[in-house]
């Protein structure tokens, strides 16, 4: 007998998706983009200096973008005075790092509040333990299914001899 599954990855998707465009079109709103987003709130939420090349990797498998097109969101978020680039005694173009600055850090705060309160919203009368149960479970099927895609990728790569 087939167990009837209630939740699946449609599920998750089309929250997924629903949720992605409120937050799109709160950045919109705010005429911002989700990498100059992505690159505001990781350096926020690192909140020490991060170098160049590692911020621009993450955001490009984050949002997912091409890394030329993050780093020229970083230089327009350096133009705009909401990033600082830290050089390194020496210059070393490879010892870059990226921090906020007062601006970045006032435009990041303002954007979160935005986006706090609209998540708020859509939360809203979800009694807490749901929300938690729900996070656990989600937690749990990622944790899953990562490890069902290793597997499989382990078991398709060749061995050398």
């Amino acid at each position: 007998m087939t167990r009837a599954v209630i939740l699946d990855g449609r599920d998750i998707g089309a929250a997924q998706r629903a949720t992605a465009g409120v937050l799109l079109r709160l950045l919109a709103d705010a005429d911002t983009d989700v990498e100059t987003w992505a690159v505001l709130e990781t350096l926020a939420r690192r909140g020490v200096a991060v170098p160049r090349s590692e911020l621009v990797g993450t955001i490009a498998r984050q949002v997912p973008a091409q890394p030329s097109s993050v780093e020229r969101t970083v230089d327009d978020a350096e133009v705009a005075g909401h990033v600082r680039v830290l050089t390194p005694v020496g210059g070393a173009p490879a010892g870059v790092s990226l921090e906020l600055t007062t601006a970045g850090a006032r435009r990041y705060r303002d954007l979160r509040s935005v986006i706090d309160h609209a998540t708020d919203q859509l939360f809203a009368a979800i009694p807490r333990s749901e929300l938690r149960a729900a996070q656990r479970v989600l937690a749990e099927v990622t944790l899953r299914a990562e490890s069902w895609l290793l597997e499989r990728t382990r078991a398709a790569t060749p061995v050398a001899p």
